[in-house]
């Protein structure tokens, strides 16, 4: 009797089973990342579904960035990030991808630096406290990540299809003004949340 209790006890322990519950709680995670980042967004039309692009959040006619476009097309976006997670190379990959998008989209570029710099501090106030902390410990790591797609875009793009979301990039690359446009929303984040 007691050898089948350890025979079955062994077995529960094999690594084999092991691997098997890592793995399974892995796709979990990636599902639930993928609910969360996707789950309460709206179509973006016909040929976004399509080719996998999220339609990001424009100015109003007129050009007039709100804190409340950035908090959504940038801050958002970069909150989803969760370093040191299951899945946190498609969760930056996803936050990357919409950044770019939502600065090419809005041709920031265009805008007054300083402009820009107190928009996102207006936009930086309207997250909880928790929300900023994060922010101040996540965003360096996620600027470089941002940063070294701009460097070898298309050679990466396979981590973008992984999470879902090369339509996207795909979408923001194709503005001759992408890395200006981002280097300025870049600077702003910088101000908003200053590395000491």
């Amino acid at each position: 009797m007691e050898d089948k209790n350890k025979k079955s006890e062994t077995a529960a322990h094999s690594p084999e089973r092991k691997s098997l519950i890592i793995a399974l709680i892995v796709i979990a995670a990636l599902l639930i990342a993928g609910i969360l980042l996707y789950g309460s967004r709206k179509p973006a039309g016909e040929a976004a579904a399509q080719t996998g692009a999220v339609q990001s959040p424009a100015a109003p006619a007129g050009g007039q960035l709100s804190p409340e476009l950035l908090r959504e097309g940038v801050l958002s976006p970069a909150l989803a990030y969760h370093p040191g997670t299951a899945g946190s190379s498609l969760s930056s990959a996803a936050a990357a991808a919409a950044m770019l998008r939502f600065a090419s989209d809005n041709r920031t570029h265009l805008e007054d630096q300083d402009t820009l710099n107190r928009l996102m501090a207006d936009a930086t106030a309207l997250l909880t406290a928790e929300e900023q902390a994060q922010l101040q410990e996540t965003l360096p790591d996620l600027i470089a990540f941002t940063e070294d797609t701009l460097a070898v875009y298309p050679e990466n793009r396979g981590v973008f299809e992984d999470a879902g979301c090369a339509g996207t990039l795909d979408a923001a690359m194709k503005a001759e003004s992408v890395k200006e446009d981002w280097a300025v929303v870049r600077a702003a984040l910088e101000a908003a949340f200053p590395q000491g």
